[in-house]
């Protein structure tokens, strides 16, 4: 017998309201869906049910001839191609959900495959029955032979089983490789770019450095202090002192310095040579030049 079975519920109610219109008189059909594994380790699903259209009736069952089910079949076929047929079923009123002699020779001589099933319903007294082969006999699984329509117990091996994941493990064993196949990957591209991409470094601050005028403050830290009054009026009366060295802060141009300490723009030009820069308009926050002392320029000019 199989191991597990499913029904869907929309195959139930169509089955039903079959029943309905059919005003009393018994109906039967085949049940089609899928089939996993094979023999008694089989697992069916129930996906759809073609009425027996035009049947004839044997008491309280339903005849399967051999020219219906070439019909059946034809119809399946050509409606769910991807289904298989998967069982049976038919229907009572009033008399209970049990397979009868005739309909257990029905079953064994068109549904001959172990995981084929056999679905009563008596849709008078609102029962079902589920019934399986077993070896040589069609037995029900109870307790859902003697179940309700409505309130069928859930229990392994009746039409309310549903399948679940054979091996967990696996999936999560699978989940966890990929998981780290991913943050390999992430950190890799992080590495690449680090390495390739311009501009893409981290950048590591600058520590302060100790000069002749104290400390230099590291970039960033006091890039918006103004340089003190003192050293300002003081430049701009006197010039520099002999040696003075000053450390370039952001924002700062040659032509700005020679102003601040000299009160005249155009002294950048012999700050850029006593330094030898090779571009006075590059100067990099940090950086400590020698400022010139202001006669340098007037013997210049008097030459």
């Amino acid at each position: 017998m199989p191991v597990g079975v499913h029904i869907a519920r929309t195959v139930k109610s169509e089955i039903l309201a079959w029943a309905r219109q059919a005003e009393g008189r018994e109906i039967g059909g085949l049940l089609l869906g899928r089939v996993r594994g094979d023999g008694e380790r089989a697992l069916v699903r129930v996906e759809a049910a073609l009425l027996a259209r035009g049947a004839d009736s044997v008491g309280s069952s339903i005849r399967f001839t051999p020219e219906l089910m070439a019909e059946l079949s034809a119809r399946g076929k050509k409606k769910y191609p991807a289904f298989r047929i998967v069982g049976w079923f038919h229907t009572h009123k009033g008399l209970g959900a049990f397979l009868s002699g005739y309909d257990t020779a029905v079953h064994k001589e068109h549904f001959p495959e172990p995981w084929q099933v056999a679905l009563v319903l008596d849709t008078e007294l609102e029962r079902e029955a589920l019934y399986v082969r077993q070896g040589t006999e069609m037995v029900p699984v109870h307790p859902y032979a003697s179940g309700s329509l409505d309130s069928a117990p859930s229990m392994p091996g009746t039409a309310c089983t549903r399948y679940r994941l054979a091996r967990p493990g696996r999936l999560f064993g699978v989940l966890l490789v990929v998981t780290l196949a991913l943050a390999v990957a992430l950190a890799g591209r992080a590495w690449w770019t680090r390495r390739h991409v311009p501009g893409a470094e981290v950048q590591t601050p600058v520590p302060a450095q100790s000069t002749a005028r104290g400390t230099v403050p590291a970039a960033g830290e006091a890039a918006d202090e103004a340089p003190s009054d003192n050293s300002s009026s003081a430049g701009q009366e006197q010039g520099a002192p002999p040696g003075q060295r000053y450390i370039i802060r952001p924002g700062d141009t040659l032509w700005g310095i020679s102003e601040r300490f000299y009160g005249d723009g155009s002294f950048y030009s012999e700050i850029s040579r006593l330094n030898r820069l090779s571009n006075p308009r590059l100067l990099y926050p940090g950086d400590e030049i020698i400022l010139p002392e202001k006669e340098t320029k007037t013997e210049a000019s008097s030459q």
